[in-house]
């Protein structure tokens, strides 16, 4: 079974194209216009242009990213932050969908390590109440809280988010 990440909307996606766009742009206008410390420059340039690239990266997997249930593993496949986990460190009983919007139970209070835009979140975060938590989070009414064993929980931003609770609660 395999269920899509809820694409990113039209803000997250222009934030990261004219952060990319800045990157490329400032890479090629040093590399062109700044004659003295060429080597630092340049060095500055490639550190622009792969930090680009990675946004790029980031950007199109946030059209691309999926979750699935492979076996006895259910795996998060996104831009640098996939997880594999076992079924079995999944709580199914106790998972349940969330609509971030009206509910303050599951708020994210500090991003740890991750990728945060408006529209798109991405990574390790603290919840408000206590606890880590690994988010994909496009649309925040439609997101699958899923405990885990492991000492975190998921929150997935999933189009069909029911189809997604069935398969794991399915024996």
């Amino acid at each position: 079974m395999t269920a899509h990440i809820t694409d990113i909307g039209t803000t997250p996606t222009l934030i990261l194209v004219v952060i990319i766009l800045n990157m490329v742009g400032f890479g090629v206008y040093t590399l062109l216009h700044i004659s003295e410390a060429r080597v630092s420059m340049s060095i500055a340039t490639v550190v622009l242009v792969i930090l680009a690239a990675m946004f790029g990266y980031f950007l199109y997997g946030a059209y691309n990213s999926t979750v699935t249930i492979d076996g006895d593993k259910l795996r998060v496949n996104v831009p640098i932050y996939s997880r594999t986990i076992p079924l079995a460190a999944v709580d199914a009983g106790q998972a349940v969908v969330v609509d971030m919007n009206q509910s303050s139970e599951y708020k994210l209070s500090l991003r740890t390590n991750g990728l945060g835009v408006p529209g798109y979140l991405l990574g390790w975060f603290r919840r408000s109440g206590g606890g880590r938590i690994y988010a994909v989070l496009t649309d925040k009414s439609s997101v699958v809280y899923l405990p885990t064993t492991e000492n975190y929980a998921m929150l997935l931003s999933i189009k069909e988010p029911d189809a997604l609770l069935e398969a794991l609660r399915r024996p």
